[in-house]
């Protein structure tokens, strides 16, 4: 039997379910809502920024961005995703601006 998928406190059957999870986010805001600063165009990205209840291992990591390149090959887009553990935002990684500002004013699902 298959081992299911755990991303963050998330607990998913098969790589499909994950998919569908993350796709259903990224389909919550509509078409041309604001995502980004700046000018988007059409080679635009996501920059997705994974906070995860536990810490995380290579494996772990390697798993989510593989989910990622799967969702970048499936739906045409390009996510450019960024994590970091609960317990990290307490450390001197956490206070990088790229996480303080997607913590401060990022769009949360």
């Amino acid at each position: 039997m298959r081992k299911a998928i755990e991303i963050g406190d998330k607990e998913f059957a098969t790589k499909k379910d994950a998919l569908h999870h993350f796709k259903t986010i990224l389909n919550s805001y509509d078409f041309g809502e604001t995502l980004y600063y700046g000018n988007p165009n059409e080679n635009s990205d996501y920059d997705v920024l994974i906070v995860l209840k536990n810490d995380y291992n290579a494996r772990d990591e390697n798993q989510i961005y593989d989910l990622c390149y799967d969702m970048n090959l499936k739906y045409n887009i390009i996510i450019d995703a960024h994590l970091i553990s609960e317990r990290e935002l307490q450390t001197i990684k956490g206070k990088q601006p790229i996480f303080t500002k997607a913590i401060k004013s990022g769009i949360y699902a």
